[in-house]
């Protein structure tokens, strides 16, 4: 899902994490999304050239993935 989640987005993308895999993946793949949003968000730069509402229709694999998303216009 990360690969497609980068190329589909348009960019580079190289993850590396540490957790208790041993025990559960469940939280360490959790924390890794949060901390990957915190990153895209940090990198938008107060959503300047931005357009408010977006949706797209994505085949990825053997699914047909919907996403619908709304940025701020401005600081929040």
């Amino acid at each position: 899902m990360l690969e497609s989640f980068g190329r589909h987005g348009g960019f580079d993308l190289q993850i590396e994490t540490q957790g208790d895999l041993h025990i559960d993946m469940h939280h360490t793949v959790e924390d890794t999304g949060i901390v990957l949003g915190q990153a895209v968000t940090g990198s938008l730069r107060r959503f300047q050239g931005i357009r408010r509402f977006g949706t797209a229709y994505i085949p990825m694999d053997e699914t047909l993935r919907r996403c619908a998303s709304t940025c701020p216009t401005g600081p929040t």
